[in-house]
């Protein structure tokens, strides 16, 4: 019966989860500025120091935090599929936490390669936090708990921080 019921209550979560960073993470019309699009190639040079001065010129922060959403959103569904396969297959908690803590490393690893894209500071720095949130959740001893804490944070960081 206790079986039972952790696997609902785990299909729940993943639905849950889900549908909450869909619903939070949609793009806001009417939200954020208007800048015209770059015609020409961005050729920003990596920088070591602190983001502490605004880049000249058009940033591409849209595109970054576009690029950051998708791969969130699919992360998200990635972890719910898993998580109804897991059940399906009638793999334990720890197989499924570790299959939970990989998709959280792989998840960091995708959103780092957006931070190296980014070219305001401020959105990189942002970007940063959401990486090292995740691998936090990669190295959890309760990755489920992540899910219904930190992860739901990241994506109100996406929506509130990196809007598109």
């Amino acid at each position: 019966m206790r079986k039972s019921l952790f696997k609902a209550g785990y299909i729940a979560l993943s639905f849950t989860v889900v549908a909450v960073l869909a619903a939070g993470c949609q793009p806001d019309g009417g939200k954020g500025t208007a800048a015209a699009p770059s015609s020409g190639a961005s050729a920003g040079s990596p920088s070591a120091a602190a983001p502490s001065a605004t880049p000249a010129g058009p940033t591409n922060s849209k595109e970054v935090c576009a690029a950051v959403l998708d791969v969130f959103l699919d992360g998200s569904v990635k972890i719910a599929d898993d998580s109804v396969k897991a059940i399906e297959k009638g793999l334990n908690q720890a197989a499924q936490a570790k299959q939970i803590r990989t998709t959280l490393a792989s998840l960091a690893e995708q959103l780092e390669v957006q931070a190296e894209k980014a070219n305001d500071p401020e959105i990189k720095s942002l970007i940063e936090k959401m990486v090292a949130r995740l691998e936090s959740g990669a190295k959890s001893s309760d990755p489920v708990k992540f899910l219904e804490t930190d992860l739901v944070q990241v994506g109100t960081m996406i929506d509130e921080d990196c809007a598109v």
